[in-house]
């Protein structure tokens, strides 16, 4: 999705290009940081419903 948005430039306005740039970066680095902090606990089945929401949520268009 970055490489999509940095490619393709899809939103008119500089301000709302650089609002999902920044957005989908720092979703990004909540999973890399989630990824690392796995450890096998009851608690890593979120971690796969995150990455699976992020995922998800790549699959999306945006408006023109």
């Amino acid at each position: 999705m970055l490489l999509y948005l940095t490619i393709a430039w899809p939103y008119l306005h500089w301000q709302l290009q650089l609002l999902e740039l920044a957005a989908h970066s720092l979703e990004m680095v909540i999973i890399v940081f989630a990824l690392l902090q796995m450890d096998g606990s009851s608690e890593a089945y979120m971690t796969w419903v995150m990455i699976g929401t992020f995922t998800a949520v790549q699959g999306k268009r945006p408006c023109r």
